[in-house]
């Protein structure tokens, strides 16, 4: 009889089994209620099962996962390293529930991306699993034993932090009772300013998504994968600002949907019209053209005439190499409820207008004409979005408009 669990191998297992495990664990509530622990699971085992020699590294999850920049900060921006801690907390959850004590085990290794697939054993209870950390540290090194000296300085130190946390804590109550009978401080960031009137309404964010439109010539398909990424990254980071949101496909939602609270509506120019379609219908900037036919682009009503930004999605989508995108951010659609529409062309300038929103240097660009009380105003910004070898690049502002909420649309 063993006395632990018995690791196994992808080789030694059947990749079977594995899928089985993971797809029993990702409809758990645990997961469930988190769709960027979901994309992160799924990635790092898929990426196991597919027999990479290569470890995973955090920029390529930052940027695979949660569509960051090829040249993001990782020592500043801890989106990997604090999904995969949730990930780990979750598992660990998930196995100390009952009934599940005979089931394949999955863990992520602590400091690394690399999955573990464990056996149970043979008649005895499971081990407690490891608490999990916040963020992964590296263990590149084997751990040494401890010194009685330095475990007793080690303890004290503990002590400290320990009676710092109960400070925090004590401070933090304080500040949101303060916060709660006062008027709260506006959000720092600029990126938060922008998102400000959505962050702060009352009522649940509706997140309501057009399907991908697809031409003729496949435009589209292309940038399924990449999609579902922007859209984890959307509600990871709504997620991160404590606000609750229901994700709705366009064609399951009403108008009384949009009605209960602030919305954000994506997609882009198709044949079929969606409600990101209709709420910037009477904007300054809309579509003109007949998608899946030749040329596209965006009007200007200041500019009827002009045909700057166009895109011929007849094309192949391996030969799209630009595409436009109107972002649309509303500080009211009417009875106190802000919204927001992000628009391509085609799926392409959707995704990187949606990733564009939660960029700092992104937003600032769309911000580089606004005046001072830019944060009280209806924003509209046209983005020009590019690939190279079918990725996406950072964004070029074509255009940008501010205007008091004095009259807002709302979709019909």
């Amino acid at each position: 009889m063993k006395s632990e669990t018995e690791s196994v191998s992808t080789s030694g297992l059947e990749s079977k089994a594995i899928e089985e495990q993971l797809e029993r664990i990702l409809t758990h509530q645990l997961f469930k209620s988190s769709p960027r622990c979901q994309y992160l699971l799924r990635y790092i085992i898929e990426h196991s099962l597919r027999g990479n020699p290569e470890p995973l590294k955090e920029r390529i999850l930052g940027i695979e996962v949660f569509a960051r920049r090829a040249d993001y900060d990782t020592s500043t921006d801890h989106v990997v390293r604090a999904a995969a801690a949730e990930v780990r907390k979750k598992l660990a959850q998930y196995y100390q529930e009952p009934g599940h004590e005979a089931e394949l085990r999955i863990q992520i290794r602590t400091g690394s991306y690399t999955p573990e697939f464990k056996q149970p054993a043979e008649m005895l209870v499971q081990a407690p699993p490891e608490p999990p950390e916040e963020l992964p540290v590296d263990v590149s090194a084997a751990p040494q034993p401890v010194p009685r000296k330095r475990r007793a300085a080690l303890i004290g130190a503990a002590a400290v932090v320990c009676l710092l946390a109960v400070l925090l804590l004590f401070v933090s109550q304080w500040i949101h009772r303060k916060s709660s009978t006062g008027v709260q401080a506006p959000p720092q960031t600029q990126v938060e300013r922008f998102w400000g009137p959505l962050l702060q309404a009352q009522g649940k964010i509706v997140i309501c998504v057009a399907a991908p439109q697809t031409t003729a010539a496949g435009v589209g398909s292309q940038f399924a994968l990449e999609h579902t990424f922007a859209l984890a990254h959307l509600t990871g980071f709504l997620g991160q600002q404590n606000r609750d949101f229901d994700l709705r496909a366009s064609d399951f939602t009403s108008s009384a949907d949009l009605d209960q609270g602030p919305s954000i509506l994506i997609g882009e120019f198709g044949e079929k019209k969606s409600w990101v379609l209709n709420s910037i219908e009477r904007r300054r900037f809309y579509f003109g053209g007949t998608p899946g036919k030749g040329l596209v682009w965006i009007e200007d009503r200041k500019d009827p005439a002009a045909r700057e930004w166009v895109v011929d999605n007849a094309l192949p989508a391996s030969s799209q190499k630009q595409d436009y995108v109107i972002v649309d951010r509303l500080a009211d659609t009417g009875g106190g409820r802000p919204g927001l529409a992000v628009a391509g062309l085609s799926e392409l300038g959707t995704i990187g207008g949606l990733n564009c929103l939660m960029d700092a240097k992104c937003v600032n660009m769309i911000l580089t004409n606004a005046p001072k009380d830019w944060a009280s105003m209806n924003i509209e910004a046209v983005l020009a979005v590019k690939t190279l070898n079918g990725n996406l690049a950072p964004q070029e502002l074509v255009a940008a408009d501010f205007a008091p909420p004095k009259v807002t649309i709302s979709p019909k």
